[in-house]
């Protein structure tokens, strides 16, 4: 049977029994809710319809070029097998050779079960992420709510959320990062509500959402002591500390963690791997980098500002709470403060857009009558509709690789039917050109299927000179040049790489 096998039911369950308990549970966390945000119900559909408009007008395009496709094919391999896993050698029903994947599974999970009703491609995943981006905006709301007790805060952080750049580009992509975000979201709003709901029920659901953010990303780990604290407030602290609580929560993620065990870079987010990567001195740099000038204008991090005053003066327990889960993952993502991975630093956001919607109220309270709500909604579309530009950009990695994709599905037409196609992504392209791949790594068995008169096709793109990791091959490819003769089918060169990129038939070279 096998991890492969178990986490995805098992994560199943978890969903069901999640779903099962927040309808027992919806009157009385509607009841938990502050009375005068009823009245806001239609301003809050507002923000949904803005968000939903300007994450239709998003890129809808993939914004990291291998990940992405390795989410696609393991949802597609888990739909049509059962089993979360990728092939090596082949393609899904008809694989010779199949591998683990050191990809968690609770996003190609979702992306299964949205490929089950509406058909396996990009796009539905896309779909998938844009209700998860506008689902978000609603959570948001309902954690300031619930936290700070404040509905205009609590709107004007959805507006906030709603309008987010870096959001909304990402909500229009295939990649884990919005699911991840909706899924954190969600868990620490559970846990939230403990102190006010002290139920095992509440407790139970705020344990199956930890645990479904864990599937979706490894370091989102973080969030069950997160979580913890987050529910061992007031009343909700004898519920935490129940063996019963601590036990369920360690059988649950057990499989999750032993999944990734055996993967070489499973745990690339470990402690190890960030205090390795990690430059303190880079601190400054990263908030910088990912939380000033790219996404929004330093009005946010005012109003934040704002935000932290107002809480240090009559609630610091919140104030310690939103602080803890800012800090926790951006001390982890800090360790790619000089490369280009914003995507990651979304799970950052909720706390500051927290605070920012609570130091906009306090503008509004501060200048008084309609005039302040003015000024409120002033800086809150000044803090971040002037980088919305940027969100309707898909990014650099879609720029720089994406036409080698497209040059691909192109050249691979000219094949003949059958032809396998050797390739350092072998889920990229049984995905997009749905014909059978095998792993550049397993040369030898190239070797043997050509002599055999197999027909192999060698996709040379930018993979071939770049290396992920230290331990990656420089001379991957030239394994085939030295080992076969290459017809050309077709070339290109890519512009933003200078790289070329071609794909060639295989023939054993004569003599060896």
């Amino acid at each position: 049977m096998g991890l492969p096998f178990l986490v995805p039911r098992v994560l199943s369950l978890a969903l069901v029994l999640l779903i099962s308990l927040l309808v027992h549970l919806r009157r009385e966390i509607e009841a938990a809710l502050p009375r005068t945000a009823k009245g806001h119900r239609s301003l809050l559909a507002v923000v949904l319809v803005l968000g939903l408009v300007l994450r239709l007008n998003g890129p809808f395009a993939h914004a990291v070029y291998m990940d992405e496709w390795s989410y696609l094919e393991g949802a597609r391999t888990l739909l049509l097998t059962g089993r979360h896993e990728l092939c090596r050698d082949g393609i899904v029903l008809q694989c010779a050779v199949t591998g683990g994947t050191s990809d968690p599974t609770g996003y190609p999970l979702a992306a299964a079960m949205t490929f089950s009703l509406a058909g396996v491609g990009a796009g539905q995943a896309m779909v998938l992420n844009l209700a998860a981006g506008i689902a978000t905006i609603g959570a948001v709301y309902l954690l300031a709510l619930v936290l700070l007790r404040r509905p205009w805060a609590a709107l004007a952080a959805a507006i906030l959320m709603a309008t987010l750049p870096l959001h909304v580009r990402h909500s229009s992509t295939a990649g884990t990062e919005v699911v991840s975000l909706f899924m954190v979201t969600v868990a620490l709003l559970c846990a939230a509500l403990v102190p006010l709901i002290p139920r095992r029920t509440t407790l139970g659901a705020a344990i199956l959402t930890a645990i479904l953010a864990v599937s979706v990303r490894p370091e989102n780990l973080l969030v069950l002591p997160l979580a913890a604290l987050f529910a061992a407030r007031g009343s909700g602290r004898r519920l935490v500390r129940s063996p019963v609580a601590v036990l369920a929560t360690i059988v649950l993620v057990l499989p999750l963690v032993s999944s990734r065990a055996g993967a070489a870079e499973a745990w690339s987010f470990s402690l190890a791997y960030v205090a390795g990567k990690i430059n303190y001195l880079y601190f400054w740099a990263g908030l910088t980098t990912h939380l000033t000038p790219l996404f929004h204008t330093p009005v946010l991090a005012i109003l934040a500002l704002g935000g932290v005053w107002e809480l240090r003066r009559r609630d610091r327990a919140t104030l310690g709470l939103l602080t803890t889960w800012f800090g926790s993952f951006f001390v982890v993502y800090l360790a790619y403060v000089l490369s280009a991975s914003y995507r990651f630093m979304l799970t950052c956001y909720p706390p500051i857009l927290l605070l920012a919607g609570l130091g906009a109220e306090g503008v509004a309270n501060r200048a008084g009558g309609s005039k302040g709500g003015a000024l409120a909604l002033a800086a809150l579309l000044v803090a971040v509709v002037p980088a919305l530009p940027t969100g309707l950009d898909p990014g650099d990695q879609h720029h720089v690789f994406q036409p080698e994709v497209d040059f691909l599905v192109a050249a691979t037409r000219h094949l003949p039917p059958g032809c396998t196609i050797v390739t350092f992504n072998p889920f990229l392209v049984t995905f997009v050109t749905d014909r059978p791949a095998l792993d550049i790594g397993l040369g030898e068995v190239a070797f043997d299927r050509s002599s055999r008169g197999g027909c192999l096709a060698l996709f040379e793109d930018s993979f071939c000179s770049w290396r992920p990791n230290e331990n990656s091959d420089p001379e991957r490819c030239d394994f085939y040049h030295r080992n076969f003769e290459l017809e050309e089918v077709r070339s290109a060169v890519n512009s933003r790489t200078k790289t070329s990129v071609s794909l060639s038939i295989l023939s054993p070279r004569t003599g060896s």
